[in-house]
């Protein structure tokens, strides 16, 4: 793993690409891409990205800027795709021993909307997730209207990518943490929700480009607007996902309902035959919570295990209460 000095060296180096008088960087996060912040001579600030080499080409890079410049034309608020002088958006850089492409946007004020949990109220949350869905009708709405150029490629979250025998996120049912009793059961799943969800696959209404991710955690609060960040994970997929994705954090908690509810209504006020995809949640809850034990097991971060085993009791529980509601075959 790199050090932060090696990063801080390597979005240095990136952004001299784009500007001159860059005269200070500050690593943001370290998670699925690198992220730093930078200040300008000028007092701009801009965001550097150094995309997590070996899973998205960069042919799939250029695709994730050409859709959110559109989007953000459209009028939906996301960081600006910064371009070079030359017109790409992207440079390669080394960062350690590994090379990653490297991208900017416009800076996003405020904080992520997770971090304002703690002294939230019920009504935060149902104006918050009310906008959430507004904004999830607007990508799909924007999506349906939208001709992608000939090259454009991005992943598919269908039955395959979500479920199948080599899912995007890892075979969650082959876990070295789990008991033989709960690999039966996420396999007993697994195999329902697939079959399941190749059904859906056939209904272009259900299923289009979304943002794949978006959680409280890729969504900026500033002075009670929200800004979607973070197209890392978009492609193609189900709107059903999309609203699982978004509401799934508060899973388990009192505001959950709450939530869910506000969703709905900010959703189906700006898209015509929402209820298909709302009825949808509820499955795609039971597949994200079983697509996050892949995705623990791919970072070795001594934080983990904790977060690892409290995954797990949550998909164990929803998937054998998705078994039973379904009649399926089960341990």
């Amino acid at each position: 793993m790199s050090s932060t000095d090696e990063v801080l060296r390597a979005a240095a180096e990136a952004l001299s690409h784009w500007r001159d008088d860059v005269v200070g960087v500050e690593l943001l996060s370290a998670t699925e891409n690198l992220v730093c912040g930078a200040r300008t001579g000028d007092g701009d600030r801009l965001v550097v990205r150094l995309h997590r080499p070996g899973y998205t080409s960069l042919t799939e890079l250029r695709s994730e800027v050409v859709w959110v410049d559109a989007l953000a034309g459209s009028g939906l608020a996301v960081p600006v795709p910064l371009a070079l002088p030359a017109g790409d958006h992207h440079v390669e850089v080394g960062v350690g021993a590994e090379r990653r492409f490297a991208s900017v946007v416009s800076w996003v004020a405020g904080r992520p909307l997770a971090e304002s949990l703690d002294d939230a109220t019920d009504s935060n949350i149902a104006g918050w997730y009310r906008s959430l869905g507004e904004a999830a009708a607007h990508i799909r709405r924007h999506a349906t209207e939208w001709t992608p150029p000939s090259w454009f490629d991005r992943r598919h979250w269908n039955a395959d990518g979500l479920m199948g025998d080599s899912p995007h996120w890892g075979p969650f049912w082959e876990s070295p943490v789990l008991d033989d009793r709960q690999r039966r059961l996420f396999a007993a799943a697994r195999d329902s929700l697939h079959c399941d969800l190749s059904e859906l696959a056939s209904d272009p209404a259900r299923y289009g480009l979304i943002h794949a991710d978006l959680h409280i955690g890729n969504v900026m609060l500033h002075e009670s607007e929200l800004t979607v960040l973070d197209f890392d994970d978009a492609g193609y997929g189900f709107h059903g996902h999309e609203l699982a994705v978004a509401v799934r954090p508060l899973f388990g908690t009192a505001w959950f309902d709450t939530a869910r509810q506000a969703m709905a209504h900010g959703y189906r006020n700006a898209v015509d035959g929402a209820e298909e995809d709302i009825a949808l949640i509820d499955t795609f809850i039971v597949v994200r919570q079983l697509m996050n034990i892949g995705w623990l097991d791919a970072r070795p971060d001594p934080r983990m295990p904790a977060r690892r085993a409290e995954s797990i009791a949550v998909a164990e529980t929803s998937a054998q209460r998705f078994l039973d509601t379904a009649g399926k075959e089960k341990t």
